[in-house]
């Protein structure tokens, strides 16, 4: 390998290993906790947000837990919507989740597509 092309690698090397680490996701706090919903659709189903990780809860199914690779938080003409992505690993599929909160009486949660099922937050399952 000529010199050129061996100093051109180091550089290159040296560039991408200097690059800022990716901020890491936060999901804030007042999201955090066991979300449930009344709607008999969603019996025996819950989800639960922690600082980086969504868990799902289907049914009898053991609950599965996955990082949260993004987090926005967007002003809407009238509330806040918020969207994370996340990736199930096995099916290497990025899945992504928008919704509106309430803090209110314990916080609730709106999926947007879904404005009609509350989720609130309850005990662990």
């Amino acid at each position: 390998m000529h010199l050129r092309s061996v100093l051109t690698i180091a550089i290159v090397a040296v560039v991408f290993a200097c690059r800022p680490a990716p901020e890491p996701v936060a999901v804030p706090s007042e999201l955090h906790g066991v979300w449930k919903t009344s709607h008999s659709r969603y019996e025996n189903r819950f989800f639960e947000l922690t600082v980086n990780t969504i868990t799902l809860g289907i049914g009898d199914e053991s609950p599965q837990s996955y990082p949260i690779e993004r987090f926005e938080k967007r002003q809407e003409v009238r509330e806040i919507i918020y969207s994370l992505t996340y990736r199930i690993p096995s099916e290497d599929v990025a899945n992504a989740l928008s919704f509106y909160y309430e803090p209110r009486g314990g916080g609730t949660i709106w999926f947007k597509n879904q404005r009609n099922v509350e989720w609130r937050r309850g005990p662990a399952s």
